[in-house]
């Protein structure tokens, strides 16, 4: 047992160096893997440490720059919680966007939230339904879709037709 464990250790060493060096070399999907890492998603044998934010987002930001969208989401996600940098919604706003525009349902649902909540953008109900709406196609659940339906309508909103089949009604929903 101690011996497979050993083994373990060394191929994870091993694969850790090449993602290093790979990364290094410029490649974006080592550059995120790496990010990953020091977010503490992964054990880093090859490094000697779990959960360096500060260097996840350096390896984030590289790999954003040649725009990667996973890495553009994690930089929202880290700017949004504060994650190793100063939490700056607007900054978040900004990787958001540029990964929600990929397909990045994450992004689209966080796009959504703060549009919907004013945060880091103008509150703006439209693009709160416009983002909400994209993620759960993109794998995030239904639920996502009819909580901003239910919120909205608790602002009182007036009639607004929502994908062609939808009206927005203060207190409900009605299907035309």
């Amino acid at each position: 047992m101690l011996q497979d464990l050993q083994k373990d250790t060394k191929e994870e060493q091993e694969s850790g160096e090449k993602t290093i060096k790979l990364a290094e070399a410029g490649d974006a999907d080592a550059q995120v893997e790496l990010g990953e890492m020091h977010l503490g998603r992964e054990f880093i044998w090859a490094l000697g440490e779990i959960g360096v934010p500060e260097e996840a987002l350096k390896w984030f930001l590289k790999a954003a720059e040649q725009g990667n969208a996973e890495a553009q989401n994690y930089l929202g996600i880290m700017y949004y919680n504060g994650l190793g940098v100063p939490e700056k919604k607007g900054k978040s706003a900004r990787w958001f966007l540029k990964a929600a525009k990929q397909g990045i349902a994450e992004a689209q649902y966080y796009l959504g939230l703060m549009y919907h909540d004013g945060e880091g953008v103008l509150q703006d109900f439209e693009q709160a339904v416009k983002w909400y709406t994209k993620a759960p196609s993109k794998g995030l659940p239904k639920l996502s879709y009819i909580s901003v339906l239910f919120t909205m309508t608790t602002f009182r909103r007036t009639p607004k037709p929502i994908c062609g089949s939808i009206l927005l009604r203060p207190m409900g929903l009605m299907l035309v």
